[in-house]
């Protein structure tokens, strides 16, 4: 009998086949191409979101379990059973100051008799920035970054994270990413047709950081995962009824607009959400655990390709502890991560961005389909799904890809500003190409 267990945020995705009766951490090894069928609300629903949502997949002998879930099963039957969802109500609310010494306790417990390097993936970011501090061996941290901008290395990411290292003083290294495009075959081994065409230069650039810096194979590594929306950088409008509940999915436009999609939902998943989360539903103060229920699916990335290249993978924003007190913080302290800025302050870790070498637009993405090119949709197997016209006018704007200048002087910003709805619609037709890659990978194998 097999049996997998799925924690409080479902932190590892756990699925099943109801055909075979086998259930896997890797979704390749339960699909059967030869009998498989697309599963229309799995599958509507990838669209829409831009990841499987709800415990569904694209197809119909394919599912996942939700957190707080227990799966046993053999060779005739499949047993579910939900634990405890409990979450404590507090009297009043957390101190910011408690939740500090809690992350700090937290990596102390977890580095006590370690000696080797500690690597932090550094950004500009308040998540990555809270975790350089609080973890007390300042000696043995090791950050890294990658750029996001037209010129890597001066990138807001970078130049941030090397001026916090400086403050700090801790070893900080830039990492330079090349076409991480090449890597798409090893995101498709790990998360099949999952999730959207999202993390893939997490491969290049973990790969490049072992290739020059050998020593740091098998460290542990500290992850910011999902720090920036426990903490409050998200606001939230109250969830009013099912159709509101995309709300939650953080999408950032990645998503294919309805009026493409040609199929449709039979059950309304959104619906049966609602009904089953009222009592989160009901507290806005839980949306942020709502958002990373629903997302996890898709950013545990930030775990599963460190761990990939040998790294052993902690991160205090994964203790259920910890998130408890950071969501029963005062409202006002949440808001705009005021909590945490003040804390920054206090220690002169605010960083201006009017440096004038420095960049600030992400424009990864398509810089490097610029230089290197990209793989078109084929529109013929994809067509039965989507619009037709619709995926042309995906193929004909990547091929003469163009982004926004760097703001740096009145021209740029006027330029930007001229441009600015063709800009929004080539990050609508970006996100909506690295939705179908996946499904089309795997739509040529059924």
């Amino acid at each position: 009998m097999q049996s997998f267990e799925s924690d409080w945020l479902g932190s590892e995705t756990i699925f099943y086949n109801t055909n075979s009766k086998k259930a896997d951490k890797n979704i390749n090894n339960l699909i059967d191409f030869k009998n498989s069928k697309i599963c229309n609300d799995g599958l509507y629903y990838y669209l829409k979101y831009g990841y499987c949502v709800f415990g569904k997949t694209i197809f119909s002998d394919i599912k996942f379990l939700n957190p707080n879930s227990k799966i046993e099963i053999d060779n005739t039957k499949i047993k579910i059973t939900k634990t405890d969802d409990n979450w404590e109500s507090f009297k009043k609310y957390s101190n910011p100051q408690h939740i500090f010494e809690k992350i700090s306790s937290y990596l102390d417990n977890h580095l006590e008799k370690y000696e080797k390097n500690i690597v932090i993936p550094t950004s500009s970011g308040y998540d990555s920035r809270l975790l350089n501090i609080l973890c007390k061996k300042k000696n043995q941290i090791f950050s890294c970054s990658y750029g996001v901008s037209e010129n890597q290395e001066y990138s807001h990411e970078v130049m941030i994270a090397k001026e916090l290292s400086k403050k700090l003083s801790t070893r900080h290294e830039f990492v330079k990413l090349n076409n991480f495009f090449e890597c798409e075959k090893e995101w498709y081994d790990l998360y099949g047709p999952n999730v959207h065409l999202n993390g893939h230069y997490h491969f290049e650039f973990f790969r490049n950081l072992l290739a020059k810096f050998q020593f740091l194979q098998n460290s542990i590594l500290i992850s910011g995962i999902f720090g920036d929306v426990w903490a409050g950088k998200r606001s939230y409008d109250l969830i009013e009824g099912p159709h509101d509940i995309n709300k939650l999915s953080l999408s950032h436009d990645i998503s294919i607009p309805e009026k493409f999609i040609k199929i449709k939902n039979n059950i309304n998943l959104e619906e049966e959400y609602y009904e089953s989360n009222r009592k989160f539903i009901n507290d806005i103060k839980y949306y942020p655990l709502l958002t990373c229920r629903l997302k996890i699916n898709l950013i545990n990335f930030l775990i599963r390709i460190p761990e990939q290249f040998g790294f052993k993978v902690i991160s205090p924003f994964l203790s259920k502890e910890i998130i408890n007190l950071i969501l029963n913080l005062n409202p006002e302290e949440l808001k705009k991560r005021r909590w945490q800025r003040e804390y920054f302050k206090n220690k002169q870790l605010l960083f201006n961005y009017d440096n004038k070498e420095m960049q600030i637009l992400n424009v990864l993405d398509l810089s490097t389909i610029k230089k290197y090119g990209f793989k078109e949709l084929d529109i013929k197997v994809l067509g039965n799904f989507i619009n037709k016209e619709y995926l042309e006018e995906i193929n004909l704007l990547l091929k003469s890809i163009s982004y926004p200048k760097e703001p740096k002087n009145i021209l740029n910003k006027l330029i930007n500003l001229i441009f600015k709805n063709k800009n929004r619609n080539i990050s609508r037709l970006y996100g909506s190409y690295i939705i179908l890659k996946p499904l089309e990978h795997y739509l040529k194998k059924i």
